[in-house]
């Protein structure tokens, strides 16, 4: 409680009594001030007042603010049936009738005179923490639950009849036999939806976001246990260890000629050569009339290069005749051309690429100080178990195995001589213009990870049929300009499943359109690449939706609340601490016989101090010495009549 200034009259007539002390008091001694002549009193019987009180509060907070209450009132109560100590215990007994404040200084009292009184005042100060205790007894959580069919048609029937059609189940695509295309005449009619992926996948506007394969769930809230589906996988590797470097200056030619309306070539003369760039278009290079030096990447292996004059690039935007070349590719259907994919069985095409760095293309930094980068991708057949997550309508997929092993038996003809081809071209899936039907494309899961997950993998062998690999590499030959020239029979088998390319090609008579489009303008291409397996995986498991999907549970969250019992305890000992203090207190006022004076201050006044302790509080209120007073001034209390008075203790006074 608050220490407050004491306050007088304008006559000096009448001294208010403030609360005195907020340190421990020291021994008894009589007042320094002369005691003045004690007129009569005369007290009145103040009526019995209930313990009751009838408050409706909020449900947290009922029981701390009732208990405060009664504990004090009982403790206001108490001055008046025990008191026989200094004049500030008083003082000290009025504040914690007040709240926990006031208590924690009649504790002070307490420890230098222990009495039963210690247990209002801590129970008061304890109460403080009752509302967070109680408030921290029910803890609430949601709880993911799986429906049962019924409840699932229910939330089916409500929000989207159209999922009936998939029996009222949440699915998923996934396929385990791809048949995606199938002979029309002689040759493998194409899937407008193989199309539509592949060309979505090169595209550099699709997001991967766009790429999930299709599900049904009413809930919004599903899991599906883990499962295998065949997929199209990516691998992308670093091939800068085969790279090698020249340069050196350029001697144009000295004749031009028109090839085209929009065509020119060089007319070499004797001893002349073209240009060692990658782009020796004469346009921009006789436009110039100078001499120029050259740098040339180079993979020898493959027998591709990038080659641009040195200095500046040229080009400031693709409408203009300039021979800068920003991609060198070259795309190939068989795994015995490649330099790290070798043994990759079930690939359907494989990329090699240099790449010029994006600080050329910015004018950031000159052709001989610019990097250039070196990797080999590959697009195979693969099989993926999958874990997928469906929350709040966003599909949550992760690959958690994947498997590209292919059956030695399978893709084969029991032909000797077709066995012998296919031997002779690396086990390619890619039989150039060789017509002959071939058994389905098996891809098998080890089998010590079938065996360590048989329970969840089900299935250990897929099938992919000749006409959908067949047609999947007739979509990326002609998206590539055309690798393979059916009209050309005899065309050597070798030169008929690969193909190098240049972006841009200006003035090269190939065309720039395509999927070396996308990759050319592409900052990312082994991104690129990841988009066109998945969107190839996404098609391959949205036509198997309907036929054979993945089955999952549908889930839908509940609140539960429950009753922590452990933060019980604190709150049950203070109510019972305090109830047992105010039992003692009606039971000891009982016992006295005397009126508890708890709640008025009428109450308070009709047992007020006597004349010459009166006086002697006014004085000292009047020269600013009344909290010293308060320390050193020790009363009792005499009964008088019913009530009785305090007075102060002299020396030779007993105490009751």
């Amino acid at each position: 409680m608050d220490e407050r200034p004491v306050t007088t009259s304008a006559n000096d007539s009448v001294a208010t009594l403030q609360p005195l002390l907020e340190t421990q008091p020291t021994s008894s001694a009589s007042s320094p001030l002369a005691p003045t002549e004690k007129p009569d009193t005369a007290s009145k019987k103040q009526s019995k007042t209930s313990w009751e009180a009838d408050i409706q509060m909020d449900q947290n907070s009922y029981l701390p603010e009732h208990s405060c209450l009664h504990l004090g009132w009982n403790i206001k109560s108490l001055p008046g049936i025990c008191y026989q100590h200094p004049l500030v215990d008083f003082d000290r007994f009025d504040a914690a009738s007040r709240g926990a404040w006031g208590s924690l200084r009649l504790l002070q009292s307490c420890v230098r005179r222990p009495r039963w009184i210690a247990i209002g005042a801590l129970t008061a100060i304890a109460l403080l923490t009752f509302e967070p205790f109680t408030q921290a007894v029910l803890a609430i959580r949601d709880k993911e639950v799986i429906l049962d069919h019924r409840e699932y048609n229910k939330v089916v029937q409500s929000s989207n009849g159209s999922l009936e059609t998939h029996g009222n189940v949440p699915t998923i695509g996934r396929s385990t036999r791809l048949d995606g295309a199938s002979w029309t005449g002689a040759f493998a009619g194409e899937d407008m939806g193989m199309k539509a992926a592949m060309w979505n996948g090169f595209s550099p506007f699709t997001a991967r976001q766009n790429l999930k394969p299709a599900f049904a769930c009413a809930t919004g809230n599903c899991t599906w246990a883990n499962f295998t589906s065949i997929a199209v996988c990516s691998k992308c590797r670093d091939i800068s260890g085969y790279v090698t470097k020249s340069s050196g200056p350029v001697k144009l030619p000295s004749g031009v000629q028109a090839a085209g309306p929009y065509h020119q070539s060089w007319v070499l003369g004797h001893g002349e050569t073209l240009p060692d760039v990658s782009n020796p278009s004469p346009y921009f290079d006789w436009a110039n009339g100078r001499n120029f030096t050259f740098l040339k990447h180079e993979i020898p292996e493959l027998n591709i290069s990038i080659s641009n004059y040195n200095g500046s690039r040229h080009c400031r935007d693709l409408s203009q005749q300039c021979p800068d070349t920003y991609l060198s590719a070259r795309v190939t259907t068989n795994p015995g051309q490649t330099l790290t994919f070798g043994n990759l069985s079930t690939i359907v095409m494989a990329i090699q690429y240099l790449v010029s760095n994006e600080t050329w293309l910015d004018d950031k930094t000159t052709w001989e100080d610019t990097n250039v980068g070196a990797r080999e991708c590959a697009l195979s057949l693969c099989v993926n178990e999958y874990h997928d997550v469906l929350s709040q309508g966003v599909l949550q997929e992760a690959v958690a195995s994947s498997w590209t092993d292919r059956e030695p038996g399978s893709y084969t003809n029991d032909d000797k001589n077709v066995k012998a081809f296919i031997k002779y071209t690396n086990h390619s899936l890619d039989m150039g213009i060789l017509l002959v039907d071939l058994s389905d494309l098996q891809i098998k899961i080890l089998d010590r990870d079938y065996k360590r997950q048989a329970s969840a993998l089900r299935k250990q062998y897929f099938n992919i049929t000749q006409t959908t690999i067949i047609a999947l590499q007739n979509v990326l030959s002609d998206g590539f300009g055309g690798i393979r020239d059916l009209k050309s029979p005899y065309r050597d088998y070798v030169d008929g499943i690969s193909k190098k390319l240049l972006y841009p090609a200006l003035e090269m008579n190939q065309s720039t359109a395509g999927f070396l489009s996308g990759l050319g303008r592409s900052s990312d291409i082994p991104a690129t690449l990841d988009n066109v397996a998945l969107s190839l995986t996404k098609w391959i498991r949205d036509r198997e939706l309907e036929v054979s999907p993945m089955v999952g549970n549908a889930t839908s969250m509940v609140i539960v609340t429950r009753l922590r019992w452990n933060y019980l305890w604190f709150p049950g000992a203070s109510l019972i601490t305090g109830m047992m203090f105010a039992v003692l207190c009606m039971w000891e006022t009982q016992k006295l016989k005397k009126p508890a004076l708890k709640d008025s201050i009428l109450a308070t006044l009709a047992c007020a101090p006597d004349e010459d302790l009166r006086l002697c509080l006014k004085q000292a209120a009047a020269t600013e010495i009344l909290q010293d007073v308060g320390r050193k001034l020790e009363v009792r209390w005499e009964e008088d009549g019913e009530f009785g008075q305090l007075k102060e203790k002299k020396d030779n006074q007993p105490t009751v």
